[in-house]
């Protein structure tokens, strides 16, 4: 399509400035030739959706761990070596990096800075995620 200036002037009438170059085009014949919103505004959604979505495959690609979340993990700690997995009746706290059952049955766990906090069955036990040192205390329940 084909207008003059008064035409897209009455078009333009209220319409940012900064947009005129995504919206207009000069053939080369001096003639303006218009580009509908709509293309743009596509364009711009297509653009931002392409980079959104290359942004997460980077994160996803470029992740530092070794150790993937299960689909009976509940949380995992430090570089995702130390898990909690449920299991029929019990939670259960796994060092995946030594391959070893460290508490079979959770009670109650928490996170506080650097260390784990856990009561299972065994008694209290207290982890270092950043070293992965481990101190039990054996409570006697007889």
């Amino acid at each position: 399509m084909r207008y003059d200036w008064d035409s897209i002037e009455r078009y333009l009438d209220g319409f940012p400035t900064c947009c005129i170059k995504f919206i207009f085009r000069h053939s080369f014949k001096g003639e303006v030739i218009i580009m509908r919103k709509h293309v743009v505004v596509a364009v711009l959604l297509l653009s931002i959706t392409v980079l959104t979505f290359s942004y997460f495959m980077y994160l996803e690609l470029n992740d530092s761990s070794n150790y993937f979340e299960g689909r009976d993990t509940r949380k995992m700690f430090g570089d995702g070596s130390l898990q909690i997995g449920h299991s029929p009746g019990a939670d259960i706290l796994n060092d995946l990096e030594e391959h070893k059952v460290i508490e079979k049955e959770i009670y109650s766990y928490e996170q506080k800075g650097k260390f784990l906090y856990c009561y299972g069955r065994v008694g209290f036990t207290v982890i270092s995620i950043k070293d992965k040192t481990i101190r039990q205390l054996k409570v006697n329940t007889a």
